[in-house]
């Protein structure tokens, strides 16, 4: 569970979006500060915070979070009201250096209990992917949730008649077999459709966050991008240095 949570609120109608998912993944007794950003727009509404910052969105909600020490932020998915604003979650993925949670539309408006699964978009091939699991793993412990690591591959040929899966899906398959105490699935296509669909079937999707280069920041981002606001469950991504 995180310890010290920065929540992004705005005027909007998805509001109490962010704080919803907050409550459920904050331990007990964390620090949690609500902040808004007043970005100068002339019609920007009242919004009731603990703190209001002031600049860009990103840039002032990274001060923060550097000046509280936060290992969490947590926005809405919706977070433009006119098209010539900025995407704020978009900048958020990119440009916080702690976890980032992104609470889909309308997750404020329904009752939530303790996550019962819990995703992994699993990538062997990056450092990010033992930090999403640890992270899935002490956030499924206090309700026993089951934690589903799932891999995407890309489509290969079949190995035999006998079965159903191309050998790169059979392959890493035999890989994660030695993880413990966790449901895998090895899927095969394109990771952002596969993981869509998937996400209907958990409560949490967990993404580890990884930067040992330019293209393998640019590839996260660009699959966080296009998960987050268009699949119905909350998004977590994790920071390598992070604790949950």
């Amino acid at each position: 569970m995180f310890e010290r949570v920065i929540i992004a609120v705005d005027g909007s109608s998805s509001a109490t979006d962010a704080p919803a998912l907050a409550a459920t993944l904050a331990a007990p007794g964390a620090e949690i500060v609500t902040a808004h950003v007043a970005e100068g727009r002339h019609e920007e509404p009242a919004v009731t915070a603990d703190v209001t910052l002031s600049g860009s969105f990103a840039g002032a909600l990274a001060g923060l979070a550097r000046e509280r020490s936060a290992d969490l932020v947590v926005v809405g998915s919706h977070h433009h009201r006119h098209i010539w604003s900025a995407n704020h979650t978009h900048a958020a993925l990119h440009h916080l250096a702690c976890s980032v949670a992104v609470a889909p539309d309308g997750y404020g408006a329904g009752e939530h209990a303790a996550f019962g699964v819990i995703g992994v978009a699993y990538d062997e091939t990056t450092p990010g992917a033992a930090a999403a699991l640890a992270a899935a793993r002490r956030l499924a412990e206090p309700s026993g949730a089951e934690v589903r690591v799932i891999e995407v591959v890309r489509d290969s040929n079949l190995p035999s008649t006998e079965s159903t899966a191309g050998w790169k899906a059979q392959q890493a398959g035999a890989r994660l077999a030695s993880l413990d105490d966790v449901t895998v699935m090895v899927l095969e296509g394109d990771p952002v459709d596969r993981l869509r669909e998937v996400a209907a079937s958990v409560d949490l999707l967990v993404l580890g966050q990884h930067h040992p280069s330019a293209l393998a920041a640019l590839l996260l981002d660009h699959t966080a991008d296009r998960l987050a606001g268009h699949v119905a469950c909350p998004l977590l991504v994790q920071a390598d240095s992070a604790s949950a």
